[in-house]
């Protein structure tokens, strides 16, 4: 038999699809704000400011790895387009 889980469990597994769905929608679409009252604010960088680094961060690294994935279609399309 399987024991049950404690009800903090399901509530702590909810606030984490909660903060991973928020995460992911602000990654998605940078309009989306409901990540920063999640992510911590100190008076030299901002909740907003973070996002804003990690989105561009995050971008970048998928934009390396899709040309490292595809280096003919980067070297026909030129790193301009291919980066769009």
């Amino acid at each position: 038999m399987r024991a049950s889980l404690p009800a903090e469990y399901y509530w702590r597994m909810n606030n984490l699809f909660k903060l991973q769905a928020a995460f992911q929608a602000h990654l998605l679409d940078t309009n989306e704000h409901h990540i920063y009252q999640s992510i911590m604010s100190t008076t030299k960088m901002p909740a907003q400011k973070r996002m804003t680094i990690y989105s561009h961060a995050y971008s970048a690294r998928l934009i390396e790895a899709l040309a490292e994935s595809y280096p003919m279609l980067f070297l026909y399309l030129g790193a301009d387009l291919f980066n769009q």
